[in-house]
């Protein structure tokens, strides 16, 4: 490990371009100016070069942020990154007009499933974006709505197909279904608050969580609509868990990191702290949320003071900066490279073992609990997983491997589902 962080370089100007620029948007006070702006002590947007910003720029289109630095730029003076300029402004144009309509179907499909008597809870979307300075800013590409198992989801499932939606031929996701409209409006009914993870206690946790998120649901006014939430504490759970799925596969950008600011940066309820820490706690996660948010402390804005429960201070500048050199290299969801497709908790043969079994159980959840067909079932996941490597992935097995066992070191300190008495 030692090794691994000596050979880490520094932030390149390019990145520390972008991270100062999200930071001042999502994190900055509102200007005295009038003219729009928001500024954090010391931001000065003109003291990058035009190179630097246009790159800076690109990697902000790659994670997904591009819409929410536009006001940060609207200062540079520089003209050779005008082009650069527009193209933020043209994204922050675009993602105000989706995302109010978003927020317009979110509306209309929860209040129909609501006038059936059909409970629903909306997850990430608008009820993340409601902590932005500016909301409508933040990119949003589908709607995801919890209806749980049973017979409510397949209440919703019909609902859903009437008002017009087309349920998609293949399903790639155990804990959600996916719906398309005729103008290309994706919602995602969701069944479970992610797919599953290795550990079965962990699955159990999530499970009643989600049918407490149900029961629980508050109506909330966000952006002129009545829309169903969660309680603030459940939803900083599962923007938590919503991180750690996709860390524990391809990972995640800057973005999610960004809901993690403004949501904690708009919180001082120390009840709602308080029940987090011994959620996040007793299912065995509080590590890993250490470690988030130890990076958006040190590179996003997330106030000291705001964090301080969480104890992030755990972590040395070393981890923190590995983490965050983890988040730049996968921007958004992992799409960065086909070399990245899972993490796993240890580098032993046990540990490649048990993610080998769980990928099994994922691809295959209606023979997975034969143990019977279990060698037949490990077969066919070996020999499907050389084959989209090679000819959908376009990458060798061994250097997928390679990447997986080097982004595992990252996950050692985090003891991610291990409870602090250890049992888990």
């Amino acid at each position: 490990m030692a090794d691994y962080k000596n050979a880490l370089m520094a932030l390149s100007p390019e990145e520390e371009c972008l991270l100062d620029i999200v930071k001042n948007s999502i994190a900055g006070q509102d200007s005295d100016e009038g003219c729009g702006c928001r500024f954090m002590a010391g931001f000065d947007i003109n003291r990058y070069d035009a190179d630097t910003l246009k790159e800076a720029i690109s990697l902000a289109a790659d994670h997904a942020v591009l819409s929410l630095i536009y006001d940060s730029l609207e200062e540079y003076s520089d003209v050779k990154a005008a082009g650069a300029v527009k193209a933020a402004k043209k994204s922050a144009s675009t993602a105000f007009i989706q995302n109010n309509r978003l927020l317009y179907v979110t509306a209309c499909i929860t209040k129909l499933l609501a006038d059936n008597n059909v409970k629903s809870v909306v997850l990430k979307g608008v009820s993340a974006a409601r902590y932005y300075p500016l909301p409508f800013l933040r990119k949003s590409g589908d709607i995801d709505i919890l209806a749980g198992d049973g017979e409510n989801f397949e209440c919703a499932r019909r609902l859903i197909k009437g008002y017009g939606y087309i349920e998609k031929k293949h399903q790639h996701s155990q804990h959600h279904a996916e719906f398309v409209s005729d103008e290309g409006i994706t919602i995602e009914l969701h069944r479970m608050l992610a797919e599953p993870f290795d550990n079965q206690d962990m699955n159990a946790y999530m499970k009643k969580l989600a049918s407490d998120m149900l029961a629980g649901c508050e109506m909330t006014e966000i952006m002129g609509y009545r829309i169903p939430v969660c309680t603030r504490t459940q939803e900083a759970y599962y923007l938590l868990v919503h991180m750690l799925q996709h860390f524990l596969r391809a990972g995640f950008g800057i973005k999610l990191l960004c809901d993690w600011v403004v949501f904690w940066n708009t919180c001082d309820d120390e009840d709602i702290r308080k029940d987090f820490v011994k959620m996040a706690s007793e299912s065995g996660i509080l590590g890993f949320a250490s470690m988030v948010t130890a990076v958006c402390v040190e590179y996003l804005g997330l106030r000291k003071e705001n964090a301080a429960f969480i104890a992030y201070q755990d972590y040395d500048r070393q981890d923190v900066r590995l983490f965050m050199d983890e988040i730049l290299t996968a921007e958004e969801f992992g799409k960065s490279a086909n070399d990245r497709m899972v993490v796993m908790r240890g580098n032993s043969p046990a540990d490649y073992m048990r993610e080998f079994h769980h990928q099994m159980q994922l691809n295959n959840p209606k023979h997975a609990n034969k143990i019977i067909m279990w060698p037949y079932l490990w077969a066919k996941t070996l020999v499907v997983f050389v084959h989209n490597n090679r000819n959908l992935r376009r990458v060798s097995t061994l250097k997928v491997m390679k990447k997986a066992h080097a982004r595992s070191r990252i996950v050692k300190n985090m003891h991610i589902f291990s409870t602090e008495d250890g049992k888990r």
